[in-house]
C-alpha cells in the first residue's frame, strides 16, 4: 500500500505519536508493544491468534488499518508477532515433513477490494513472510459473494450463516503442502473456518492459521 503525497505531507507536517505514551516518531514505541496484551489460546490448535483484540492499541491499529489506510500500527504489531509465529510453526509442524510453507490471505469480495483499495490479510501476509524463511503468499482463495461486514453480525451463528459457502479456490491445492490461512483479526473462528473449508475442499490436507489479533463475542 503506498502512501499517497498527501499522507506523507501530513505525516511531516504532523508527526506520528506513540498510541500508549505518546513519544512523538512512532505510532507504536517498542516499549508499548511489549507491554500488548496476548491473546487467549483458541479453541482449535490449528489456530492461532498473538495479541488480544481488547486491547486498546491493538483495536485502534486493526481499525485505522481497515477504514483508515493508516497501515503503520499494523505493521508495528505483524512485526512484533513473528516470533510468536514462529513458535506456534514450529510446534505444530513439528515431526513433519515440511517442503514449503504457503501464507494464504483470508480473502474479500472484489467490491470491497476495490472500495478500500487493499485486502489488510494480504499484506498482513506479504509482510509476515519477508521474515519467515521458506514461506510464500499465494491467493488461493477468492471471494464469490460479498457479505455482510463481520463485526455488523449479532451473534455467532450469524456469523457463521454469513461467510458460509463464499469461497472458493483459485487454483488446485496440493495435498502435501502446508498452508496458513492470514488475517488480520478473528473472533468466532467463522471466517477462518470458511476458508479452512474452501481449502479442504479444493484438496487441502495440512491447514493452519494465524491471525494478528483475537477478539471476542457473545454467543
Amino acid at each position: 500500500m503506498r502512501k499517497s503525497f498527501l499522507q506523507t505531507l501530513i505525516q511531516l507536517l504532523y508527526p506520528e505519536h506513540c498510541s500508549g505514551c505518546g513519544v512523538s516518531g512512532i505510532s507504536i514505541c517498542t516499549t508499548c508493544v511489549s507491554s500488548l496484551k496476548l491473546a487467549q489460546p483458541l479453541p482449535h490448535d490449528t489456530d492461532f491468534a498473538v495479541f488480544d483484540y481488547g486491547d486498546k492499541q491493538v483495536r485502534r491499529a486493526i481499525w485505522e488499518f481497515k477504514y483508515n489506510h493508516h497501515a503503520s500500527r499494523t505493521k508495528i504489531l505483524t512485526d512484533a508477532a513473528v516470533p510468536y509465529i514462529v513458535s506456534f510453526l514450529a510446534e505444530r509442524l513439528q515431526n513433519t515433513n515440511i517442503q514449503a510453507i504457503t501464507l494464504v490471505p483470508v480473502p474479500q469480495h472484489r467490491q470491497k477490494t476495490y472500495a478500500r483499495g487493499y485486502n489488510q490479510s494480504l499484506l498482513i501476509a506479504k509482510w509476515l513472510t519477508t521474515s519467515l524463511p521458506g514461506t510464500a503468499v499465494t491467493e488461493l482463495l477468492y471471494k464469490t459473494v460479498p457479505s455482510t461486514p463481520q463485526a455488523r453480525t449479532k451473534n455467532k451463528s450469524a456469523r457463521k450463516q454469513n461467510v458460509a459457502h463464499t469461497m472458493c479456490t483459485t487454483s488446485a491445492v496440493d495435498p502435501k503442502s502446508i498452508y496458513v490461512l492470514v488475517d488480520d483479526v478473528t473472533t468466532t473462528g467463522a471466517t477462518l473456518n470458511e476458508a479452512r473449508r474452501a481449502l479442504q475442499q479444493g484438496g487441502g490436507k495440512k491447514i493452519l492459521s494465524v491471525s494478528i489479533a483475537h477478539g471476542y463475542i457473545s454467543s
